[in-house]
């Protein structure tokens, strides 16, 4: 089956006070890890920003992806999905955030290589509760008519035909949302 990549790259940055998309680690900026990341795994990106001077940027560092602006005054990630998934070639979208650099190429192919016809969704999980939902894959229908307050767990709560992966090394999930995780992702590169 083939699959789009959606990279979430417009959030509000609260708590590293800064854009996080932007900031370096290992001497590149955050994006350019799923930038990279996804050019390898597939033929069609949508990259999901607030801003023009976002898209600028992103721009610079790639010219190969689309990249769309989601309009909404309001920080969701719902809202960044429902726009790009206007752009997206193919029925079944990955979500992939712009904060998580130690995703590997193998953890992607793993949850994309589940998919299987009427199959909602694939989705790591820590517990059958808790989901990691932006390394998952999703059909792409399951976004249609979703409010901007809508959150991702209540989504594949919802799914009727999903399929969960028991997260085996924690460390690949490790998001960056403030400068210590910044700083404990600058020891962790080395390891990963």
């Amino acid at each position: 089956m083939k699959v789009s990549c959606i990279i979430l790259a417009g959030g509000n940055s609260s708590r590293m006070g800064t854009d996080k998309a932007f900031v370096y680690l290992n001497g590149k900026p955050l994006i350019a890890y799923p930038l990279e990341l996804s050019h390898k795994i597939f033929s069609d990106i949508v990259v999901s920003v607030k801003t023009e001077e976002q898209e600028k940027k992103i721009r610079k560092l790639v010219e190969d992806v689309k990249v769309v602006i989601d309009l909404n005054n309001v920080f969701s990630p719902m809202v960044g999905i429902k726009r790009a998934v206007e752009y997206v070639r193919y029925g079944y979208v990955f979500i992939l955030p712009c904060d998580m650099p130690f995703i590997r190429e193998t953890t992607i192919k793993n949850v994309i290589s589940r998919l299987r016809k009427g199959v909602d969704c694939v989705v790591y999980a820590w517990s059958p509760e808790k989901y990691e939902p932006f390394c998952a894959v999703y059909k792409k229908s399951l976004f249609y008519g979703r409010d901007a307050k809508d959150s991702m767990h209540d989504l594949i709560k919802g799914c009727k035909n999903k399929l969960f992966l028991r997260i085996k090394e924690p460390k690949v999930f490790f998001n960056v949302n403030t400068r210590d995780d910044l700083t404990l992702a600058e020891r962790l590169i080395h390891l990963c």
